[in-house]
């Protein structure tokens, strides 16, 4: 199967396009490109109800979804693009509230002699008006983030325990600011 990419402008008309078909009220689609470097097009609408709303949200994510079943691919437009859909239309519940967090990362010689990564975690996050910090090691940041973000929230949502981080991509949100 062919990939194909849509470019951001595409991908917000699909998504105006499947409100449009559910009768999404007052759709937007506002360019912000020079205001944030997360998105280029923001796409708001309102709905007749709670119902309507997910049904919307929803709807959204179904066409995209539909899209990338017929060989279209987004940049960075996967499980996130669905969270922030759902999140954007006040469907999805804040299951907790990061508060802080810190990293080390460090390089060092192993007993054989070779260079290996290290890194430590701590965080510190809200869950229900609770306070809840831990700390963890890892292979590298991202691992040790993951691990401490895990034991910080097995206590509230034990199924989590079933799921494992197995790709990541790292992105640098405001460029500009990447590297000096």
């Amino acid at each position: 199967m062919k990939v194909s990419r849509l470019n951001s402008k595409k991908l917000a008309q699909c998504a105006v396009d499947a409100l449009n078909d559910l009768k999404g009220q007052s759709i937007r689609c506002i360019n912000v490109k020079k205001l944030t470097d997360i998105t280029n097009y923001m796409v708001i609408t309102t709905g007749r109800s709670n119902t309507h709303t997910k049904a919307l949200a929803d709807a959204v994510v179904n066409k995209v979804k539909e899209l990338e079943a017929q060989g279209y691919a987004y940049d960075a437009a996967d499980a996130s693009f669905e969270i922030l859909a759902k999140k954007s239309l006040s469907v999805v519940p804040n299951f907790f509230e990061l508060l802080s967090f810190k990293v080390l990362d460090e390089r060092k010689l192993n007993s054989n002699g070779e260079i290996i990564s290290f890194a430590e975690a701590s965080i510190k996050i809200n869950i229900d008006g609770k306070d809840i910090t831990t700390a963890a090691e890892g292979n590298g940041p991202v691992n040790a983030l993951d691990i401490a973000l895990h034991k910080a929230l097995s206590n509230k949502y034990p199924s989590l325990n079933n799921i494992r981080l197995s790709d990541y991509k790292v992105r640098i949100l405001t460029p500009s600011e990447g590297t000096e």
